[in-house]
């Protein structure tokens, strides 16, 4: 290299040309597992990851980077999403990852935020979210899913050829944000312990990543969950638990199956789920924070779930099962996180921030703003006719001798309605055990008056049958019309294996099987556009549209209280907001994002009652509050872990 002296205007410059990269040693970005020091090890060094997950596909993706930069306000420096399969392939071999599905843009933006990235890539992921993820084709007697099953493979094998070509450029030898990557979720608890299912995932995830990447599985704190979870010949295995006196009692398990392994708990519960009728969970702010200071003080890598809530909008919501009963999951996926299903930091956020400011011996970022809220009373409804109404303009109807389930249909969610054309006699109506899923409106229609008429309202029930008693002046000629529910698939445990929805069995009518039916699956994000004049109510408990048109002070997020109703959907222009049933509680309120006004402060408000207004309401009316109500149930109190 030469040093070249110019004269310029009488002053004398020394100029050193550059040095080209090329004549510069180039550090090469590497993140490994250094089993020998139980440590991970980034570039070089030895590393340990405070991390919180976000779910991109619960937050509107107009707010990704405001979550994202209050995750880091928080002293994280990483983050954790899931990768939900049915949110991307919504039929088969149709993909989106455009919009709010914009995954690649999600990476990017915590690219942008120089945090690091953990992909929860599944194929099942669980998170109380509909059929675990996976998508609703699945759904087949002929299908066992999470095993080593040829047709489940072939499906599984074609999504992943299409996912994890998308993060192959993102992983952080690659010069992006993902250090880890996870394959399946808690196996060990699945009860099948199929390990060629695992390995051949394993294989697969090696084929499009690389031998580099560091993969990883996760278990509860147990051996026998550990030993069908885990696969440590070639994976990471990490642990999950909540609150504990003892961290190391936990991870003790972890370094007995996997010695040398650094001590990873991927799920540090901050709340926990919330099902339909039962009371609102709740996680002592000072408990939590406790808890943390515990699992960093032994020099464990931590994530913390959830971080960052966010909404089961649409029909994305799951169920859990029991031998005798389901337990669907609120819309609201909220967890009692230290950054609110709305984006709002709690005092959880400012408790654990200020024990990781401790860990660090660094002050965070500041805290951004949290978004204003804005709100409205008294808004009136009006009455836009009984849904049955809408359905010549829905979905072609199918026919068949026998009633076809939802999937038989090819459609994956929502309401499916069955119609049938009454031509014996006959009062007793009845569904043998677990065949209507998961709820029914039966109406009946008088073909020479036109008039309908709501008999009855019913639920599944596993365990036994369902009969309804039809008016006597039922008769031959009349429709029997029943409305399907799909309340949310099961995304946890074996009950997996049958999660078919809609009527899945025969219908009978005085103990004969009743022949002839037409079916049609029903879009409620298509009602908005066909709804027209009001007109009269008809004062029956009756699957029922209602439309407003509102106009909010401004632009903003605000929280749509539904206390006048009783079950149902509710929809801001074309979106549909999710399920709601105040009856049952502990969720009053559904979460409406400004991204969905479509940045005006006037939109169209369709409400689908699938039963009939609550008693103390004469007229239909919601109100929009500025804050969200959660927790409300009869009981009143609230269930602290």
């Amino acid at each position: 290299m030469t040093a070249v002296i110019l004269v310029i205007g009488g002053l004398l410059f020394l100029c050193i040309p550059e040095v080209l990269s090329a004549d510069r040693p180039q550090l090469r970005r590497s993140f490994a597992v250094d089993y020998g020091s139980s440590t991970f090890v980034k570039d070089g060094r030895p590393f340990r990851y405070i991390s919180g997950s976000i779910h991109y596909s619960r937050v509107p993706s107009s707010e990704w980077s405001d979550r994202l930069m209050k995750m880091k306000s928080a002293g994280l420096d990483t983050v954790q999403t899931y990768v939900m399969w049915n949110f991307h392939e919504p039929t088969p071999g149709q993909y989106d990852f455009t919009g709010d599905r914009d995954l690649e843009r999600f990476i990017q933006a915590v690219r942008d935020l120089d945090l690091l990235l953990i992909v929860r890539a599944g194929p099942y992921v669980c998170a109380e979210w509909e059929f675990g993820g996976l998508p609703w084709f699945l759904a087949r007697s002929d299908i066992k899913v999470r095993t080593s099953d040829l047709l489940y493979l072939k499906y599984v094998d074609t999504w992943l050829d299409i996912l994890l070509p998308k993060l192959t450029p993102y992983l952080y030898a690659n010069g992006g944000p993902i250090i880890t990557v996870q394959y399946e979720n808690e196996y060990g608890s699945y009860g099948v312990c199929d390990h060629g299912y695992m390995s051949h995932l394993l294989k697969k995830f090696r084929q499009h990543l690389g031998d580099e990447v560091v993969l990883f599985t996760t278990d509860g704190p147990g051996e026998h969950y550990l030993e069908c979870g885990a696969e440590p010949n070639d994976s990471l295995a990490t642990i999950d638990f909540g609150i504990t006196p003892d961290p190391m009692s936990h991870f003790e398990v972890q370094q007995k199956f996997q010695p040398g392994a650094p001590l990873v708990n991927s799920e540090f519960y901050s709340g926990w789920l919330d099902h339909w009728g039962e009371n609102f969970a709740v996680v002592d702010g000072r408990k939590f924070a406790g808890g943390l200071q515990r699992v960093l003080s032994v020099n464990a890598s931590v994530n913390i779930y959830m971080m960052a809530g966010g909404s089961n909008s649409g029909y994305w919501s799951g169920a859990n099962a029991d031998s005798r009963s389901l337990h669907f999951s609120i819309t609201s996926y909220d967890y009692d996180s230290p950054i609110s299903e709305s984006g709002d930091t709690t005092g959880k956020f400012f408790l654990m921030r200020e024990v990781i400011r401790q860990v660090k011996q660094a002050p965070p970022p500041p805290v951004p703003e949290n978004s204003t809220k804005t709100f409205l009373s008294d808004v009136q409804l009006s009455y836009r006719g009984d849904l049955l109404s809408f359905t010549e303009a829905f979905s072609s109807p199918k026919t068949s001798a026998y009633p076809l389930n939802m999937e038989a249909m090819k459609a994956g969610y929502g309401l499916v309605l069955y119609s049938h054309i009454i031509n014996e006699g006959g009062t007793h109506l009845q569904f043998a055990a677990n065949v209507v899923r998961d709820r029914a409106n039966i109406v009946i229609c008088n073909p020479v008056t036109t008039a309908c008429e709501s008999v009855a309202s019913v639920d599944n029930k596993l365990d036994s049958a369902v009969t309804v008693d039809l008016p006597e002046y039922t008769t031959i000629g009349w429709s029997l019309n029943i409305l399907t529910e799909n309340r949310g698939r099961v995304n946890f445990n074996s009950q997996m294996q049958d999660q078919r929805k809609g009527i899945v069995g025969n219908v009978t009518l005085d103990g004969k099987s009743l022949r002839g039916w037409s079916m049609k699956s029903l879009d409620l994000t298509l009602l908005p556009g066909l709804i027209n004049s009001e007109v009269e109510e008809i004062d029956l408990p009756f699957p029922s549209v209602y439309h407003a048109r509102v106009q909010l002070p401004e632009a903003a997020d605000t929280f749509l209280n539904l206390t006048c109703f009783t079950r149902g959907y509710a929809l801001v222009n074309q979106v549909n907001l999710g399920r709601f049933l105040p009856v049952e509680g502990p969720q009053q309120t559904l979460f409406v994002s400004k991204q969905w006004m479509h940045g005006s402060s006037v939109f169209n408000l369709t409400i689908v009652e699938l039963d009939r207004l609550q008693a103390h309401c004469r007229d239909p009316r919601v109100d929009f509050l500025s804050y969200p109500i959660l927790d409300a149930r009869v009981t009143g109190h609230k269930y602290h872990l």
